[in-house]
């Protein structure tokens, strides 16, 4: 039975959160992460609230690099971590 108040534990695969801001909680940078094949990506909120992440238990965190401090809608996010895989995946 699903369970709709949190959704998230029953999806299958290993749960990812992304953030957009490098942090001491987020020890893996996407320009290193190896994306597993089973990957479910679930991109935060676009002001990246501190402690955002931790409501996912057991998940992985990875942060998206930027040259200076910028705020990346979700829908943006969620390009550069497809398209990242997608050129790993190629290699």
């Amino acid at each position: 039975m699903v369970d709709y108040d949190n959704p998230v534990p029953n999806l299958p695969g290993t749960l990812i959160c992304v953030r957009f801001i490098e942090g001491p909680e987020i020890p893996a940078s996407l320009d290193d992460f190896v994306h597993p094949e089973d990957a479910v990506y679930v991109f935060g909120p676009d002001d990246d609230i501190s402690g955002w992440s931790s409501t996912f238990e057991g998940a992985m965190n990875i942060y998206i690099p930027t040259p200076s401090p910028t705020q990346l809608y979700s829908h943006v996010a969620a390009g550069i971590v497809l398209n990242d895989r997608r050129l790993k995946a190629a290699e």
